[in-house]
């Protein structure tokens, strides 16, 4: 439950700080960056903490899953509150700076990164199998995301095509496989997480 607490949190930020750009026209991808690198910062030190002080902490894989769902559930709310908007050109220099904005919170996203890049190199006996299973729902997520997308743009009526540009098709499709990335990330952390409270043994095969 944590987990998909904290991803309906970073989605609905990044969320409303599409809206807010959108109704102010004021850029809010500083905030959103911001507010990234700062909540990795304090992570970061509180499993410091708790590794000095001998007190349970989530493995280097587990944490640098947080870090990826932190940062992606900001992006794809960002963008799905953006593609929600069709009347709005989302163009660099349209008199809006929502593309900017995206990109602002990216490169947010990786040097939050360089911060925990020595734990993206540390594994345990768990990570092939967790990884594999992931990946696995995230292919599957993809699957079904676009079979659906497909069918709704196949069966359109012309009159509803209209605001459906090769842009906005492009960052729709952008958007699916961002939110089966996120599947993936979710699954994985899940599983670490039934690891942990049930005991290795009894949910990894030998």
């Amino acid at each position: 439950m944590k987990i998909y607490i904290f991803v309906a949190g970073v989605l609905t930020l990044g969320a409303v700080l599409a809206l807010l750009a959108i109704h102010t026209g004021l850029s809010t991808g500083w905030v959103g960056g911001l507010s990234l690198l700062a909540w990795a910062g304090l992570v970061k030190r509180k499993w410091n903490t708790l590794h000095t002080e001998n007190e349970t902490e989530p493995g280097a894989p587990e944490k640098t899953l947080w870090v990826q769902t932190a940062g992606t559930g900001l992006i794809l709310g960002h963008l799905a509150a953006t593609l929600m908007h069709t009347d709005i050109d989302v163009h660099v220099g349209q008199g809006n700076t929502l593309a900017i904005d995206s990109w602002v919170m990216l490169v947010a996203l990786f040097l939050v990164y360089l911060m925990f890049r020595k734990d993206y190199r540390i594994k345990d006996e768990r990570d092939a199998i967790i990884e594999a299973c992931g990946i696995k729902a995230g292919y599957i997520a993809l699957l079904v995301l676009l079979t659906v997308f497909s069918f709704i743009f196949g069966f359109l009526p012309p009159s509803a095509m209209r605001w459906l540009s090769n842009f906005i098709i492009g960052n729709i499709i952008i958007a699916l496989m961002v939110v089966s990335y996120l599947v993936q990330i979710i699954v994985r952390l899940s599983a670490y997480g039934t690891s942990v409270n049930h005991g290795y043994d009894e949910k990894m095969p030998k």
